[in-house]
């Protein structure tokens, strides 16, 4: 055999070689992203997180994050699963607003980007990019309206976006994370809802949101 042939299955039978040996490594865990629950211990460490939806799990590294202690929070978790529980990978705590009554004269609906909103249990969870520069403070609420009595008897619930940018700057928009409970609605007892309307006035003009309780 010429060595012009044994050089071309040489190289055969390395790379048939090499993928032999790739494919006994394991894939890396895929990590997730999820909003829910977050409770910490007396330390102040992550110890059982909670995704909307899902069961409880435990955090079996908490790593070197430190929150309020013996407490219990909203907050985004990106996590792998791990023996007996997750392993976080981010924690991003996220605010939570409960509807509140805001005077005409104070309610600013400053524009915004609505990226996302959907129901996680009794929450309400949005994402939103926010004009501005990483940093800048902006002023979020939401504002209660008038309920909405439909002819067949349902009830809806009204809120709209309360947003003040404390900038002049447009030329960057910060993708931000909030809350909004639903427990007002969920646990009312004297008044009864079947639903809840969002409105938020974006750059394209306003959007209104329905989510079912």
């Amino acid at each position: 055999m010429s060595s012009k042939r044994v050089f071309p299955l040489f190289l055969l039978f390395l790379l048939i070689g090499v993928v032999a040996c790739g494919s006994d490594e394991s894939p890396a865990p895929a990590v997730r992203f999820d909003f829910g629950e977050l409770r910490t211990d007396a330390a102040g460490h992550a110890q059982r997180f909670t995704p909307d939806g899902e069961r409880e799990r435990a955090i079996v590294a908490a790593g070197t994050s430190v929150f309020r202690a013996d407490t219990a929070f909203r907050a985004i978790v990106s996590y792998i699963p791990a023996e007996g529980g997750i392993r976080p990978m981010q924690i991003l705590p996220v605010p939570v607003h409960f509807p509140q009554n805001i005077p005409s004269f104070r309610f600013k609906a400053e524009p915004v980007r609505l990226i996302a909103a959907w129901r996680g249990g009794r929450y309400l969870n949005m994402r939103l990019g926010l004009p501005g520069r990483f940093g800048e403070k902006h002023a979020l609420a939401f504002d209660r309206l008038p309920t909405v009595e439909w002819p067949d008897g349902h009830r809806t619930a009204v809120l709209r976006l309360h947003h003040e940018a404390q900038s002049a700057h447009r030329d960057y928009l910060q993708d931000t994370y909030l809350n909004l409970a639903l427990s007002p609605y969920l646990d009312a007892r004297e008044e009864r809802f079947d639903s809840v309307a969002v409105y938020v006035r974006t750059f394209k003009g306003a959007l209104r949101r329905v989510f079912a309780l």
